[in-house]
């Protein structure tokens, strides 16, 4: 195991060079951490947070529109959280603005619900931490990163498993 924590270790170091980070810079899996938080809208939009940590730790908690409600944990390989953590520097996360809106936001609902569905995404990778909001005109390079998330923390699949409803833990839409 501790060997494998080491190559994970080496593999987020390989990409940190140009994000701000010293390239011999070490990151245990304990400095590692990665947040979404799918957030309310004003139709159905599944309303969830997943926190992956270094050691492949996941947890889920479903708020609304989920086929399962409250907080679920699980066990992921190292290996996809290496990946997720390489698909963030890829898109130069730490570069991004903290948030992306529509340069004329939709008005929101009375109850103050965004229109439309957006993530707010964080990485803490040792001292450096960064959370960008997406909700409208954001940098193609982030866009496919909640869905990277999403399929890391392997929550789709649970949320479309064939469990009776309301058992299966993940984001299915309860429409």
């Amino acid at each position: 195991m501790r060997v494998r924590q080491i190559v994970a270790v080496a593999a987020v170091v390989l990409l940190a060079a140009g994000q701000g980070l010293a390239q011999d810079e070490s990151f245990p899996p304990d400095d590692i951490h990665i947040r979404l938080e799918r957030t309310p809208c004003q139709g159905k939009c599944p309303t969830y947070t997943i926190d992956i940590d270094g050691n492949g730790r996941v947890t889920y908690e479903g708020i609304q529109w989920v086929s399962t409600l409250g907080t679920h944990t699980w066990q992921v390989p190292e290996e996809d959280v290496v990946d997720l953590v390489n698909r963030f520097l890829d898109a130069h996360f730490f570069d991004a603005a903290p948030a992306y809106r529509a340069d004329e936001p939709l008005p929101a609902t009375a109850d103050g619900v965004a229109r439309a569905p957006g993530a707010r995404l964080t990485l803490n990778l040792g001292a450096k931490s960064h959370t960008v909001l997406l909700s409208a005109d954001y940098p193609e390079e982030l866009a496919l990163l909640p869905m990277n998330v999403d399929d890391a923390a392997q929550v789709a699949g649970r949320g479309r498993s064939h469990a009776p409803k309301g058992s299966a833990v993940g984001p299915a839409s309860t429409q």
